[in-house]
């Protein structure tokens, strides 16, 4: 926002503002000296939310031309007050109890020097009513379910895979390898893809309850759970299929090579 400061007011020289002038923003820019805190013409005003919106082309528009209809009608709509505004602008120091002024917040809770009204509280509770359980009786709350031990368990395999590529030598560190890996790829594709699901149906099931008039039933309810799996499984899943067909071929190669350097037997001793 430009420094289009009203008059000659020093720049680090707050102003007191009105407590007739509740809105924030208004208050703000006539304590730093942008506008006056009296009358200040609408075009003023607009300029003023244009500068500080730093919007451009067609939104720096509407928002000069919103300002200008709320500035108009700041003050009232007695037809006088809606002329005179037109005329010489807003008066910022008369805000106070106008159309505008929400009194604090729009509940009404807290009023203008953040008192509490515990009676609006009574009456914001007032618009709740008491609902019938869709499911039936009381619902429980879902199981917690901790760390999974065959996840856990397909991790370490894994680990243990690599290790052994580096403990084994030969064909025996590729059949360890492969062997890790293919545990592990049936420890997570059964967890991820049998477990989890059936856990969170029956999870749903025992959280509705009975069911109630009208209400789903536990094994409509169970055909409505889906368990979305994300790509990285699958892409987990094929790595670990890969890295089995490796080792086997690895193994296999492992397997020529020293058929390949062993030397080659001596012919038998001839009569």
């Amino acid at each position: 926002m430009t420094d289009d400061r009203a008059g000659d007011v020093p720049s680090n020289t707050p102003i007191s503002v009105s407590p007739d002038n509740p809105c924030p923003f208004l208050r703000a820019i006539v304590s730093e000296g942008f506008v006056g805190g009296h009358d200040v013409p609408l075009g003023t005003l607009s300029r003023t939310v244009q500068a500080a919106s730093g919007e451009k082309g067609y939104k720096k528009l509407r928002a000069g031309i919103g300002t200008r209809l709320v500035a108009l009608i700041a003050n009232g709509f007695n037809p006088l007050r809606l002329m005179k505004s037109w005329w010489s602008g807003a008066t910022l120091d008369q805000l106070r109890n106008g159309p505008l002024d929400k009194h604090g917040v729009g509940s009404r809770i807290l009023d203008a020097n953040a008192h509490v009204h515990e009676d609006e509280i009574e009456r914001l509770a007032s618009f709740g009513k008491d609902r019938p359980n869709p499911m039936g009786g009381g619902a429980a709350l879902p199981a917690e379910h901790g760390g999974d031990l065959l996840v856990i368990i397909g991790a370490v395999l894994i680990l243990a895979g690599l290790v052994l590529t580096f403990v084994l030598k030969g064909s025996r560190g590729a059949m360890a390898a492969a062997a890790c890996a293919a545990l592990a790829a049936i420890s997570l594709a059964y967890t991820v893809l049998v477990r989890i699901p059936g856990a969170a149906r029956a999870d749903a099931t025992t959280s509705a309850g009975g069911s109630g008039a009208g209400g789903p039933s536990p094994e409509q309810i169970a055909e409505m759970i889906k368990v979305n799996i994300q790509i990285g499984f699958y892409l987990c899943l094929a790595a670990l299929i890969a890295a089995v067909l490796f080792d086997f071929m690895a193994m296999k190669g492992t397997t020529l090579v020293a058929a390949a350097a062993a030397p080659p037997a001596e012919p038998p001793p001839s009569a």
